[in-house]
C-alpha cells in the first residue's frame, strides 16, 4: 500500500458517487453491497435501505419502462454469467 492510496481511494469513492450512470455493487449471491446516488434515484430507495437485500427486478411497477427493461436485462445478464458490465 503505497501513502497515495488512500487519496487515490477518496477520488474513486467521489467519483463513483457523481457518476450520472447508476452503479451497484452485489455480492456473489447477488446482495447489494453499495450503490451509488444515481442507483438511488432510479429507483426511489437509499443505500441503507439496500444493503443486504437481495439484487431483484420484481415490483419495481414505478421505473419507466426503458429503466425496466435495463435492470431486467442486467438480472438476467448476472443470472447467466454472474457478471454484468
Amino acid at each position: 500500500m503505497t501513502a497515495f492510496m488512500p487519496l487515490s481511494l477518496a477520488l474513486l469513492t467521489q467519483h463513483y458517487e457523481q457518476l450520472d450512470e447508476a452503479v451497484i455493487i452485489i455480492d456473489a449471491d447477488k446482495r447489494y453491497l453499495s450503490v451509488n446516488g444515481a442507483y438511488e434515484r432510479l429507483i426511489g430507495y437509499s443505500e441503507d435501505k439496500l444493503l443486504g437485500q437481495p439484487f431483484v427486478t420484481s415490483n419495481l411497477s414505478f421505473l419507466t419502462e426503458h429503466n425496466s427493461e435495463a435492470l431486467h436485462d442486467m438480472s438476467n445478464h448476472l443470472a447467466q454469467h454472474n457478471l454484468y458490465k
